[in-house]
């Protein structure tokens, strides 16, 4: 039907034009994830997963250097989340890694007195040094075993920890980038090596480490007590060498 209204026309032709385009069967173009994964790269994980474990103390890593069982070690160090490599750990020395900090911690055991080579090494330091320290079968073996957890854990954030005479040992064996921690420290006549990264703790009064130059902390008094006759307490404090005076403060490997 002829519209004698030329403009009204024309928008109706103009309307009917704009539907044609809606109306078309056209659909807009959705990405799927395959289309999406195929131009862009996964984002990588993390490579050091967050540690969900507590701090190791210091006691705790110098009384696992003593432990003689591997297994008792392991459960000492289950809720700290490290693992005891035992193709590395021998009585003296032990190694073991966090793989969630990416942490290797390797300790090495004081002076057993009924071991007669330990008391030789002694003798040793005492009087030739670290040059005498350096010749004996302890340090050459504590060296070995340290170089192997070096070459297997290569990216390990290492630290090493000990107790009296392990103590000055790991001080000599040390790498400038390995931090070291120490309590107790075996000392003689010459001043012992001090390592670039070391924090080394004593208890005022302790005579083996007298020359070490290590902080002094206070002593730790246990809260157990003994009744005397007169119904009176009193309360025995740690012996100056006993790493158990570390309960006193807080320290951590």
């Amino acid at each position: 039907m002829f519209n004698p209204n030329p403009i009204e026309d024309r928008f109706y032709q103009h309307k009917r034009k704009s539907s044609d385009l809606i109306y078309t069967g056209y659909t807009p173009y959705t990405a799927t994830p395959q289309d999406l994964l195929g131009q862009k790269q996964l984002p990588t994980q993390r490579q050091s997963p967050r540690n969900p474990y507590p701090e190791l103390p210091l006691q705790t890593g110098l009384d696992i250097s003593y432990q003689s069982n591997l297994e008792k070690a392991q459960k000492q160090l289950d809720p700290y989340g490290y693992k005891l490599d035992q193709s590395i750990s021998t009585q003296e020395n032990k190694a073991f890694y966090n793989p969630y900090s990416n942490k290797l911690v390797f300790t090495v055991a004081g002076t057993n007195p009924l071991a007669p080579r330990d008391i030789a090494t002694d003798l040793y330091l005492a009087f030739a040094g670290n040059a005498g320290l350096k010749a004996t079968n302890r340090y050459k073996e504590a060296e070995t075993a340290l170089n192997q957890a070096r070459a297997k854990y290569p990216k390990a954030k290492t630290t090493l920890a000990a107790h009296s005479l392990g103590a000055s040992i790991i001080s000599n064996l040390a790498n400038p980038t390995e931090q070291v921690r120490g309590f107790g420290k075996g000392s003689g006549l010459f001043s012992p090596t001090t390592a670039p990264l070391e924090k080394s703790y004593r208890t005022f009064g302790d005579p083996l480490s007298y020359t070490s130059g290590a902080q002094n902390i206070p002593a730790f008094i246990p809260k157990k007590t003994a009744n005397l006759r007169a119904n009176q307490q009193v309360n025995y404090p740690k012996t100056p060498h006993s790493y158990s005076n570390l309960s006193s403060g807080s320290y951590f490997i």
